[in-house]
């Protein structure tokens, strides 16, 4: 090339380069909102973009008729230009010089594209000479299609409003698939003069405008008559409608962890809207127990995807936390986390489904729990205490089973908001002591019905699409089948009496109530649904009466009722053995055991002998026992179930058929010889103490056992007190009187000492 024409290449290549790159990348540098979805494509809320304009993630589905009108209006020959119409910009020219004004502008939705892209630059002849040329270039590398796409989402439509879908929802209250021709039509010239819309103000020049348009699809032929003179009488949009508000805390939830996304949930839409009615109405009620708050999640167990989510009270007064959803938000979880102590513990071998445990007044290092029915069995099956919700014996159960190992349980269940170590828990991490939310623990609940399943799936959170992060159960399939049964036979709440007869027998659920009646929860499950609920006060203020039985439970079944009737989980006895057992201790049956039954249980489950039946030997006449250095002729043996000196002074007031053992016969009592009351001493007058006020404080009785760890059971005037293990203390509130106290250790050997209080 000879040098003169050097300057001419290398303009050329310049340009070139600069219509190369002469568009954004990406093409809108937009903020868009939040837009969800239910599974069925109704629309359930949204958020502002950033920039607080109602500008919807763009759709790739834009209505056909929608098309053609916008095509009509704005560009007629957009499918057959390359991204500018020389016949319009013409036509534009003259009109615009013959009138000495800007009459008519012959910009192609293409042209329109780039300047939308480029946020409106001021109106010039060069913009308009490189928005010609950016419009070549936007056509050869999108479709047509792609450039209406685009058009369509970031057209302005007044106000803060941008977009066809924000406008359509925001005018017309409906998604653009289910928009009429005259409003297809309205929607299709707004773009061109925006400030046509505002309520009041140049309604008639949109309403010309629109059935000129209107006229044009006539001609077109995509309107018959009737349609074109019907369409022409359509009103136009006035007020602009409130995009929808429904599982409002969910979609607040979505905004926050992925902002301006369109999200496709798996809520029912139809289930959302029953469930938040039928938590208002319930709602209501618990106002005038002055309780304000509640929570409702359904989900499916299989999946683990949401199908109902309401965070809160629908319409709950403002000075009453409404906005705080209360499927995520921590709270004492009361007794919600004893099926997977119980599951864990079948698991590994601690006990066996029907295995009995104390249920007796226990203190604990200074903790003393105590049933919620402030009664005591002495010894309860594993799946009752479960069933029945006993706090003492699965407070014992967690001792036996220790509290990091739980805790590590609850971790991998999901239950996330548990976070702190064994020590700052102790045993009343069972009974409430930690915190939990309804989300993490309705999706444990979901793992566990997993679980026990014949073909289980793996633990996985909740979600509103297919979770991905799966993981083992942390307990087998047969326990957790096992749980679930137990939890089949719950009692029901009293609106639920006779539930046997007409409602659903298919669901295993567990309340809890945390201390102070704070919180009170209801979490339920079939092979196919799990439903959690929870009822208080956002404020954390406890209220008499909010129990989860009485409030959260009703609530839950209700809800089960909108869902198909339940099927049970069908036990295949994998990872099964089939035992012969003991029917009133749960163990394996021995010789002695007179009623026996043969049982599946766990494969991991506990397989002792039963401890409690035992051969007795007695005199001739069977009124007393004996032993063969007393008394050698004519022995008799007998069979007898003899419980814990604790356990039995409790279980034979609720077991009439309970048989004490004979007494010895004199001169055949073995020597006691390893217990010792330290204090009182027999005879003894205790000066009792008081405070300040004159209030009677704890006298502190002691004991001492030659064999260290051996367990001693109190007794005071025929009352039982209590059991100690390691340090025999026990603290006791009496009053002025005499007092015999009895102790007790596991052979059957007793102290007795009589005092006096003053």
């Amino acid at each position: 090339m000879k040098r003169k024409h050097w300057p001419y290449g290398l303009s050329l290549v310049i340009f070139l380069l600069w219509f190369a790159f002469s568009l954004p990348t990406p093409l809108f540098d937009a903020s868009y909102a939040t837009v969800v979805f239910a599974r069925d494509g109704e629309l359930l809320g949204a958020r502002t973009a950033a920039d607080e304009q109602w500008r919807f993630p763009p759709v790739t589905d834009l209505p056909s008729l929608y098309i053609e009108a916008v095509c009509l209006f704005e560009d007629e020959w957009f499918f057959y230009h390359p991204g500018v119409n020389p016949v319009s910009m013409i036509k534009a020219f003259w009109t615009n010089i013959r009138h000495r004004s800007v009459r008519r502008g012959g910009s192609t939705i293409s042209m329109q594209v780039v300047r939308l892209a480029r946020n409106n630059p001021s109106r010039t002849l060069w913009e308009k000479c490189t928005e010609m040329i950016r419009a070549f270039r936007l056509e050869l590398t999108n479709s047509k299609k792609r450039i209406l796409e685009h058009y369509a989402a970031h057209a302005p439509f007044g106000g803060n409003i941008v977009g066809l879908e924000a406008a359509s929802w925001r005018y017309f209250g409906r998604n653009p698939h289910q928009l009429s021709a005259a409003e297809y039509a309205t929607l299709a010239v707004l773009p061109n003069a925006p400030g046509l819309i505002r309520p009041g103000k140049n309604a008639e020049t949109l309403r010309l405008r629109r059935n000129a348009l209107l006229q044009k699809m006539h001609r077109q032929g995509l309107l018959d008559t009737m349609e074109f003179q019907l369409s022409c009488e359509e009103p136009l949009p006035q007020t602009p409608y409130p995009i929808p508000s429904i599982a409002p805390h969910m979609v607040q939830n979505l905004n926050k962890e992925a902002p301006g996304k369109r999200h496709i949930t798996s809520i029912d839409y139809n289930l959302q809207l029953t469930a938040e009615a039928l938590l208002n109405r319930y709602g209501r009620r618990w106002q005038g127990n002055r309780i304000y708050n509640g929570a409702l999640l359904i989900a499916d167990v299989q999946t683990g995807k949401v199908l109902a989510y309401v965070g809160n009270v629908p319409g709950t007064d403002e000075k009453h936390s409404p906005y705080v959803d209360l499927i995520r938000a921590p709270r004492s979880s009361g007794s919600t986390l004893k099926p997977f102590l119980y599951a864990a513990a079948l698991h590994s071998g601690e006990i066996s489904p029907h295995q009995l445990l104390p249920d007796l007044p226990t203190i604990m290092g200074g903790f003393r729990p105590t049933n919620f029915s402030e009664t005591y069995d002495g010894a309860v099956s594993a799946s009752e205490a479960l069933s029945r919700s006993l706090n003492v014996p699965m407070v014992r159960l967690l001792q036996w089973y220790k509290i990091d190992p739980f805790l590590d349980i609850c971790r991998k269940m999901g239950l996330k908001s548990i976070d702190k170590s064994a020590g700052h828990y102790g045993l009343s991490l069972i009974l409430g002591g930690g915190e939990v939310s309804l989300w993490e623990l309705t999706g444990a609940y979901a793992s566990l019905a997993r679980g026990a399943q014949r073909n289980p799936t793996p633990v996985g959170p909740l979600g509103f699409s297919e979770p991905t992060d799966f993981e083992k159960l942390p307990f087998d399939g047969a326990s957790a089948y096992w749980t679930a049964e137990a939890l089949r036979n719950a009692s029901r709440p009293i609106e639920e009496r006779g539930w046997e007869n007409f409602a659903q027998p298919n669901i295993a659920w567990k309340t809890g109530t945390s201390y102070g009646h704070r919180d009170a929860w209801s979490i339920g499950f079939s092979g196919q649904y799990v439903i959690g609920v929870w009822v208080g006060n956002a404020s954390g203020e406890g209220r008499p009466g909010l129990v989860g039985g009485q409030e959260a439970a009703p609530v839950m079944f209700e809800a089960f009722g909108l869902l198909p009737a339940p099927k049970w989980f069908e036990n295949t006895y994998e990872n099964t053995m089939q035992v012969e057992a003991c029917v009133v201790s749960g163990r394996v049956a021995t010789e002695h055991c007179e009623k026996r039954k043969t049982q599946y249980w766990p494969l991991t489950a506990n397989s002792e002998p039963c401890p409690y039946h035992r051969e007795v030997i007695l005199n001739q006449a069977g009124t007393h026992r004996v032993h063969r250095n007393c008394y050698r002729e004519n022995l008799r043996r007998a069979s007898y179930f003899v419980l814990p000196p604790g356990m039995a002074w409790y279980y034979r007031q609720k077991e009439a058929g309970y048989r004490d053992l004979p007494p010895w016969l004199p001169g055949c009592k073995p020597e006691m010889s390893n217990l010792q009351i330290i204090y009182p001493t027999h005879k003894a007058e205790v000066v009792l103490p008081r405070d300040r006020d004159g209030k009677l404080k704890e006298i502190v009785l002691k004991a001492a056992h030659q064999r260290e760890g051996e367990t001693l059971f109190w007794d005071i005037n025929g009352v039982f007190q209590g059991e100690t293990t390691i340090d025999h203390h026990l603290g006791v509130v009496l009053r002025p009187g005499k007092y015999v106290l009895t102790i007790t250790d596991a052979s059957g050997s007793s102290s007795v000492v009589e005092f006096i209080c003053d």
